[in-house]
């Protein structure tokens, strides 16, 4: 999904959750959909929502269909754009969980997660990986794990942008 495609599909998430008297505060646009919106990179897969209060994730889960349903995360598809949303923890991310800034996206306020908060999961998230290729002594490993690829060509781009 690129950047148009992204910016209509947010937008009428965020109506959505309006629409259904959800706190839209409270559904945090992170990982490669914030990404894309600050132009760090082209193109994502899926839209990731943290979900700082369980209540809200509670009320989300009972209004949507999801394709799958964890304990703190649910995966649902809307207009064939498929979302994650879950609890902080679902993501790895780092403290704090509920921070973010507003970006406008045709016409919504659009809670984001900073730029340099996505910088450090993203750190924590790959010093994760590093550590299961050390357990298990297997370092080539992550020269074929797409996550792990992923991830740290998502840092190097952060990284770049910010020099």
């Amino acid at each position: 999904m690129n950047y148009e495609e992204l910016q209509q599909t947010i937008r009428e998430f965020y109506a959505f959750i309006r629409n259904e008297n959800l706190s839209w505060r409270k559904f945090i646009l992170t990982g490669g959909s914030a990404l894309v919106l600050y132009g760090i990179v082209d193109e994502t897969e899926d839209v990731d929502l943290i979900v700082p209060s369980s209540s809200e994730f509670d009320k989300l889960s009972s209004i949507i269909t999801p394709v799958e349903t964890y304990e703190t995360l649910i995966k649902f598809i809307r207009k064939n754009v498929s979302f994650q949303a879950g609890l902080p923890r679902e993501f790895g991310l780092v403290r704090p969980y509920n921070a973010y800034t507003i970006l406008e996206v045709n016409g919504e306020e659009v809670p984001v997660r900073p730029k340099r908060f996505i910088l450090k999961d993203y750190k924590k998230i790959i010093k994760g990986y590093h550590e299961v290729a050390e357990e298990v002594d297997d370092r080539e490993w992550l020269k074929h794990s797409e996550p792990y690829l992923k991830y740290s060509s998502r840092l190097a781009k952060i990284l770049q942008e910010e020099r």
